[in-house]
């Protein structure tokens, strides 16, 4: 035969026993919550990664064209600067070509008329 305090026992364990079950499913649920907010965030560091690395490269294109482009203008403003003595020297040419002419078509109206 049981005594008293053993027949009080055994639902105290079944108690205790169901009540740690609810706190092993509370840590379960607790513990999908962390695992789902750390696959969020670890999809959210993939994707903000793969777009740092997209505009870090647009970004070295972008300057490596930038480069380019100040080479080309650095060799065009070279290029064309050996052109403005020559174009002096041909406007220098035409405005003594054009005053010879001017002055042949006077003379030539200056003896029409005499």
């Amino acid at each position: 035969k049981l005594h008293d305090h053993q027949r009080e026992t055994v639902p105290d364990i079944y108690t205790q026993n169901q009540l740690l079950q609810y706190q092993i499913e509370e840590l379960k649920n607790q513990l999908k919550g962390y695992k789902e907010a750390a696959q969020l965030a670890k999809e959210k560091y993939v994707r903000l990664k793969k777009e740092r690395d997209y505009h870090r490269m647009h970004h070295r294109r972008t300057v490596q064209e930038k480069e380019r482009l100040m080479t080309d203008v650095k060799r065009m403003k070279d290029h064309f600067s050996t052109y403005e003595p020559m174009l002096k020297g041909l406007r220098n040419k035409y405005e003594a070509v054009t005053r010879e002419k001017l002055l042949a078509s006077l003379e030539r109206d200056k003896a029409i008329s005499e």
